[in-house]
């Protein structure tokens, strides 16, 4: 069965300056009429039922009232929230201000949906200031120790784009580097990005090819069908065995089958079940989510999602306007 979400738009972020995210209803957000990115541009109506509006050095001293994984999410969220308001003000020529623990408001009604506000923001270029990106490494650091993430590979690449002086356009597209995504954001973004390329440009799998030049991918848990859930890796192999599709043993192969496993898992999930006579109900507690989707698939691959980034960085492709 086609996951139908997958392949809708996602509703366009008010403010361009501020990752989208494509799986949120709302985003929940109220602002106060202060020097601050946002009212520097067109003011959201408030959300109902807000909780949570306070400075980030609060919301870091509190997050005894999330769990680990919504603490973890919402870090994720406000550091892409950060890296859109510096990046907007960047564009406006203000790239010095103070950003700190104490001028930075967290606010919104879930991990989800966070967003911050920044204070005090210069109305010019003030070079006696500080960097602003200077400040956000810092902040940065300061959020990803508080959840420990878990994928070095992906801390590794986003410091070390952090610490060089990256142009503004790339600094931009950090809001979508793997490290700061959810598992279903993966799957959203992948599947959008591979369609946009596909689309808009022809011949891009050998380029992929050359530029991204891994080679000796292993297929070989996903043909023998003996890893995750019994049902899911059985659907796995017969995706990876579906006729008239090849996956070579490298970088561009790992795309192809990340991507059409997300479309086409749980079809065959559901075909297997009804050749079984399961009742409904059955076949749908068998379906995977999207997240279960992804979370397996970067096990089989976990340089997936991080290859196609670099790919977008390389082709200079904006992925906010590709994919909302």
């Amino acid at each position: 069965m086609a996951n139908k979400k997958l392949a809708s738009k996602k509703k366009k972020s008010r403010n361009k300056s501020t990752r989208a995210n494509p799986l949120s209803a709302e985003t929940g957000a109220a602002y106060v009429a202060s020097p601050s990115v946002a009212n520097t541009t067109a003011t959201p109506a408030p959300a109902q039922g807000l909780y949570a509006r306070c400075l980030l050095k609060e919301y870091l001293k509190n997050y005894y009232q999330w769990d680990d994984e919504q603490f973890k999410r919402g870090g994720q969220v406000i550091i892409g929230s950060l890296v859109g308001k510096v990046a907007y003000l960047g564009s406006k020529g203000i790239t010095h201000g103070r950003l700190t623990c104490e001028n930075i408001f967290v606010i919104g009604n879930g991990p989800e949906n966070l967003e911050v506000e920044i204070k005090d923001i210069p109305r010019a270029y003030n070079p006696a200031m500080p960097s602003y990106r200077e400040q956000f490494l810092t902040l940065a650091r300061l959020l990803v120790d508080t959840w420990k993430a878990t994928s070095p590979m992906l801390l590794k690449h986003f410091f070390k784009m952090m610490e060089y002086c990256i142009p503004w356009f790339y600094f931009k597209q950090v809001q979508w580097h793997p490290l700061l995504l959810s598992s279903d954001e993966v799957a959203v973004v992948i599947f959008r990005l591979y369609t946009y390329l596909d689309i808009e440009r022809k011949g891009w799998k050998k380029d992929y090819k050359n530029l991204i030049g891994r080679k000796k991918v292993d297929f070989g848990d996903i043909t023998s069908g003996t890893s995750g859930t019994s049902r899911g890796a059985f659907a796995f192999a017969k995706v990876y065995s579906y006729p008239g599709v090849i996956y070579e043993p490298n970088a561009l192969g790992a795309l192809m089958f990340f991507r059409h496993a997300l479309k086409h898992v749980n079809e065959h999930i559901q075909e297997d079940l009804k050749k079984e006579n399961a009742k409904q109900e059955e076949i749908e507690d068998a379906l995977l989510t999207r997240g279960e989707t992804v979370n397996m698939l970067v096990q089989f691959f976990p340089k997936v999602p991080l290859e196609l980034f670099n790919y977008m960085l390389y082709k200079r492709i904006d992925i906010n306007t590709t994919i909302t």
